[in-house]
């Protein structure tokens, strides 16, 4: 077995290739480091298979007759120029959310379904009280006491163009939905992250109020290799957080809703990617006047027996459904399909 697919920054396809070794040597499998001694070639995210090396790979293939496991790691269709070539050459594909398992399967190939992991281990919440998490992450309590913490950890605009916000991830969303949101002493915006301009540059022009941790990115710099945090600290960040909140237009995952749940900040997100596969309807919205009503009526019963009680099941749920061991028991079933 050859792993294949990264991005070199310790971002998100980093981790799944990570985490793709630590699966397959526990499922009994032999990952080895190069291509021409492996029977399986698993690429962690399809597309790189149109990279030189992934071209190198099909041509090889061929000669060897190995077989390609391929992740979709975003959204696609199947009206896609690069998937009516892969299809010829992946022999499974792993989709990371419902809806694509099924789009996948009517168009005929092999499919099965795979949510994107995060190490419950890292991003199980701790228990530490807000003031203990802040001494850690070097943030001045006072800064966000008596505040709640609506947290949104995903980027926003591109690396070619730091100004006009990423479409896939809607912040323009993001910035309607806080702008029109009351009671704006009572809550944070709450970010950290490479490439947040755009969201930072709105937050100021419409007043909305945020905390961002670490080097405030300065306009027309790429801070992509400065400002990624390690696991460890998104850990933290996400458990000091009271709200996780996505308003993305469409995703393969996304991570950030399984990290929230793990840290139990409440998730609420639009219905993207895997987040009706596992979260609630109650943590899902549609509309921007559906997520100020639901993030109005969390700031009013923040710490409430029921909001706690809820949050406790959905972390208990996601964890059954995304952690380690049910994460093992689909990819022993994925391999066994070859």
């Amino acid at each position: 077995m050859h792993i294949t697919g990264r991005d070199g920054v310790g971002w998100s396809i980093d981790h799944d290739r990570a985490n793709a070794e630590r699966f397959l040597t526990a499922a009994g499998l032999k990952v080895v480091s190069t291509p021409f001694t492996a029977s399986v070639i698993h690429s962690v995210w399809w597309r790189t298979l149109f990279g030189r090396k992934g071209q190198a790979l099909r041509a090889y293939k061929q000669i060897k007759r190995q077989k390609i496991v391929g992740t979709v790691t975003n959204e696609f269709f199947v009206d896609d120029a690069q998937y009516a070539v892969a299809k010829k050459f992946i022999s499974i594909w792993v989709a990371g959310n419902k809806e694509q398992e099924n789009r996948l399967k009517e168009d005929g190939v092999r499919t099965a379904w795979q949510p994107f992991y995060v190490d419950e281990n890292q991003f199980m919440a701790s228990g530490k009280s807000k003031e203990k998490l802040c001494a850690e992450l070097g943030i001045e309590y006072r800064s966000i006491k008596d505040r709640y913490l609506i947290s949104n950890f995903q980027r926003d605009t591109d690396g070619q163009d730091l100004v006009s916000p990423k479409l896939q991830k809607d912040p323009e969303k993001l910035m309607s939905i806080l702008s029109e949101l009351p009671r704006k002493d009572d809550w944070l915006l709450f970010l950290t992250g490479p490439r947040r301009h755009y969201v930072i540059s709105e937050c100021k022009r419409l007043s909305i109020p945020y905390f961002f941790v670490g080097d405030e990115p300065q306009a027309g710099r790429d801070d992509i290799r400065t400002n990624v945090q390690p696991g460890s600290r998104m850990a933290l960040l996400n458990e000091l957080a009271d709200c996780s909140l996505t308003t993305s237009k469409w995703e393969g995952g996304p991570k950030a809703i399984i990290e929230g749940a793990y840290a139990m900040s409440y998730v609420l997100t639009t219905s993207v990617g895997n987040a009706p596969d596992i979260l609630p309807e109650e943590n899902l919205f549609d509309s921007n006047e559906m997520a100020i009503s639901k993030l109005t009526g969390l700031i009013e019963n923040n710490g409430s027996a029921k909001q706690i009680q809820h949050i406790k099941q959905v972390q208990t749920d996601v964890l059954k459904l995304c952690g380690y061991e049910p994460t093992l028991k689909r990819w022993q079933e994925i391999y066994n399909l070859l």
